[in-house]
């Protein structure tokens, strides 16, 4: 069944493809674009800091949805805040990559976006959390949150784009990758790595890099945890061809756990992690935990 009502439209004013787009993703086209589909909006464009405050004062009133427009990002700020709610979750994916959305196969054209909204089709889906936060996608320790801090600076101190600078950041975080020492116990079993990063996902990904949705589960209740013990960059190359061919999981030097939690022990009091595209400071111990079912979204059905 469709929805009916009057929904809340929450849009991250500075989100990737929102910035860029100017007429295209302006409040009207996006408001013609809901009315269209039939589907009575409220729409606030803010910026990205008040997402968080603008989702909670939208829960208040109880709407039939409440939609959210920006990156990985943004909607896993509105995901911590609207799982276990009850309340359907809408997504306008407006950021640069889009990996949930892409994952749940929403479609990035605004129209047929809206057009999914519009169907009233919701799937229960899982989040993960580590120490409370939630996240989306995934949470990385290691060589991830130190590319994403590069990136930021070369895009703020010397203009880069996006694109570009995440490049120039990995060139010169392979150039001196170091494995640290990390004790994890997944479901209470101890395991111990010397590695230079530490992946956990919401639900599995694929061993494919470039198939559009990553995950083709979202409902198994699972983390999973993946490490590498290759440190040099001919064997990550060859690791990352691997993946683009479809073999990660035949890739040496790769592993890969279930879990369904997760504890994560490193040196020190505290680390960055990469979640969901951007960098945080979290104390350690790290504690990991699915949450199943917790989020109602407004998405396809997935493809059997």
């Amino acid at each position: 069944m469709g929805l009916r009502l009057v929904v809340s439209v929450i849009i991250n004013a500075s989100a990737g493809t929102v910035a860029k787009a100017e007429s295209r993703l302006a409040p009207a086209a996006v408001e013609e674009a809901f009315r269209v589909a039939g589907v009575h909006p409220e729409i606030h464009y803010v910026d990205g800091a008040e997402i968080g405050q603008h989702v909670r004062a939208a829960l208040q009133k109880r709407p039939e949805a409440i939609v959210v427009g920006g990156g990985d990002g943004t909607l896993s700020t509105a995901a911590g805040i609207l799982a276990d709610t009850g309340v359907r979750f809408g997504v306008l994916p407006f950021g640069t990559l889009n990996h949930f959305s892409k994952d749940l196969q929403i479609p990035d054209d605004l129209s047929q976006a809206v057009a999914v909204i519009a169907e009233g089709n919701v799937r229960q889906i899982d989040v993960a959390e580590v120490n409370g936060q939630v996240f989306l996608n995934n949470c990385s320790i290691g060589a991830y949150p130190v590319a994403v801090r590069r990136r930021d600076e070369l895009r703020k101190y010397h203009g880069h784009g996006k694109w570009r600078a995440m490049t120039l950041a990995w060139i010169e975080v392979l150039r001196d990758l170091r494995r640290f020492p990390v004790m994890m116990t997944l479901d209470g079993r101890p395991i111990s790595r010397r590695t230079p990063l530490v992946l956990i996902s919401n639900n599995r990904y694929a061993a494919s890099l470039f198939s559009r949705n990553l995950r083709e589960q979202m409902d198994t209740g699972e983390l999973w945890v993946y490490t590498t013990r290759c440190h040099r960059v001919f064997p990550l190359v060859r690791l990352i061809f691997a993946a683009a061919l479809g073999r990660m999981d035949e890739a040496k030097g790769f592993e890969s756990w279930p879990a369904k939690d997760a504890a994560v022990v490193l040196a020190g009091t505290s680390v960055k992690l990469g979640m969901d595209g951007e960098v945080s400071e979290f104390q350690l111990p790290l504690r990991f935990r699915s949450r199943p079912g917790a989020l109602l979204v407004l998405a396809p059905s997935p493809k059997k």
